[in-house]
């Protein structure tokens, strides 16, 4: 009778780990299916990112080329909805952006050295960004907000990317 009421017993504990087993899944899957509403509700919300976009003068006029043009990329603070800004997180290309210096004059200074250096303002070029990102977000800044470089002439045109 001892080794019926074992029997008994082992039935009772398999079934209830059973069913505390299927609970726990259960659980867990509505767990993970309300996570995914939850982010999904909250990219229609309005959020601010920042992407790093590497930049390319074109357009130089003949033989002078940027020379020590910048090496670093411009950081571009944005305002769009999440589902905006995960496409262009993970789905657009990180295309550089160009600017054409055909359209743009650049500043001219002399360093301390009586180096001539040149400038660019973003609110000379923004309308590139604007257009770049247009319809789904608004440009909120970009860093740096002036771009600086030198021009040279008759440099390799191979060396400067």
């Amino acid at each position: 009778m001892a080794q019926e009421g074992n029997r008994w017993l082992d039935i009772i504990l398999d079934s209830v780990k059973k069913i505390c087993n299927r609970n726990l899944a259960v659980f867990l899957f509505f767990l993970l299916i309300s996570f995914i509403l939850w982010y999904i509700n909250s990219l229609r919300k309005e959020m601010e990112m920042e992407i790093r976009y590497p930049i390319t003068f074109i357009n130089t006029p003949p033989g002078v080329v940027v020379s020590n043009s910048l090496t670093g990329n411009v950081v571009i603070k944005l305002n769009g909805t999440g589902y905006s800004i995960i496409k262009t997180r993970f789905l657009s290309s990180r295309s550089p952006v160009v600017i054409d210096l055909n359209s743009v004059r650049p500043n001219k200074f002399t360093d301390k050295n009586g180096t001539q250096k040149y400038f660019i303002t973003v609110g000379e070029i923004q309308h590139i960004f604007i257009n770049r990102f247009r319809p789904d977000f608004q440009v909120l800044s970009v860093k740096p907000d002036t771009l600086f470089f030198e021009i040279g002439t008759g440099l390799n045109t191979e060396a400067v990317k």
